[in-house]
């Protein structure tokens, strides 16, 4: 049967725009829900082996550590500490644990048992990480940015000369996970710091524009990003977001402008892929220079966090409608 010009025309679209199928649909993601209360989970997801087999997610308001197996959906483990729980990161000590109502930040051993509980008042997010044996913490309420030693238990206030970085040097910490830099929350605006020795140096700061989310650094230390909801200012446009070094917030590394409300972003070093969300799509995916490669809508709401696999092409997204676990179609 001959097919009239318009025919072959259209058919030579499906195959240059990669659709296919028998109705020329592109290929979709794998998309896996995790069997949990998705709007109790807090955005601190974390990967709980190298392999990114199981994953760590924290339900604040039941007070839970829950350990899921991402290619099934499944708890694993579900270790109840009775209270509620503000965040989680990891330390060179093991996982720590946020708990504001206490007053406290715990250290878990391997058996995700309390095996240390440190006394810190006014304590809001506590970050570490693997390589450090301290702990950055934030205060819940209006007091000064602390470092607790872990392993002594000792907490020291952050202070600075400089007038430019505000009083209370921000809240929400972010620590990179070399060790090396911390970030903060200070209203509308970013502060970055060093780390050495223990000790925390701010150094820069730079605006992060209206209705900011949270800081986001890359697994390999070398990205930082805020987004927000209107946008990170200073970009020659709206709704952009700016992916920056971690060495220095005047070295823009690109910017992604897919529309209004990014409002979550996630960096997958090994597929050299940066994730993001847009008010009409809950994942975007884009290269590193900030091209979109591809959007998905996963889910209603829009994810609160992006977090990479470490094998790369795969992202696990914490939204409140839902927990996905998502394996990305190849090129």
């Amino acid at each position: 049967m001959s097919r009239s010009p318009t025919a072959l025309v259209c058919l030579a679209a499906l195959v240059i725009t990669g659709l296919s199928g028998p109705a020329g649909r592109a290929a979709e993601p794998k998309v896996t829900k995790i069997d949990v209360e998705s709007k109790n989970i807090l955005p601190c997801a974390r990967w709980a082996d190298d392999k990114g087999t199981k994953a760590y997610l924290l339900d604040g308001t039941a007070g839970a550590l829950l350990e899921v197996e991402v290619s099934t959906g499944k708890v694993t483990t579900k270790k109840d500490f009775e209270v509620k729980l503000g965040w989680l990161d990891a330390s060179a000590e093991g996982l720590i644990l946020s708990v504001p109502d206490k007053g406290q930040v715990w250290v878990l051993d391997d058996k995700l048992a309390v095996a240390k509980k440190i006394d810190v008042p006014d304590v809001g997010q506590a970050a570490s990480s693997p390589k450090l044996s301290i702990a950055v913490v934030g205060s819940v309420k209006s007091g000064p940015l602390q470092v607790v030693d872990l392993k002594t238990g000792k907490a020291a206030k952050v202070t600075t000369t400089s007038k430019k970085f505000g009083r209370t040097l921000g809240k929400a910490p972010v620590v990179s996970p070399d060790g090396k830099y911390a970030f903060t929350e200070d209203g509308n605006s970013t502060i970055r710091f060093t780390i050495e020795d223990g000790k925390l140096t701010p150094e820069e700061t730079i605006r992060s524009g209206s209705n900011p989310s949270r800081i986001v650094v890359s697994p390999d230390s070398k990205l930082v990003a805020r987004p927000a909801g209107g946008g990170n200012p200073d970009l020659d446009g709206n709704y952009r977001l700016g992916v920056f070094s971690t060495e220095s917030l005047k070295k823009k590394e690109c910017v992604m402008d897919f529309g209004p409300y990014p409002i979550a972003v996630g960096f997958d070093p090994a597929a050299k892929r940066i994730y993001t969300t847009s008010h009409e799509e809950q994942l975007i995916v884009a290269n590193q220079g900030g091209v979109k490669k591809g959007a998905y809508k996963i889910g209603k709401e829009s994810p609160r966090q992006l977090l990479a696999h470490p094998d790369g092409n795969k992202v696990l997204i914490v939204a409140q409608d839902q927990v996905s676990f998502v394996e990305l179609p190849k090129e």
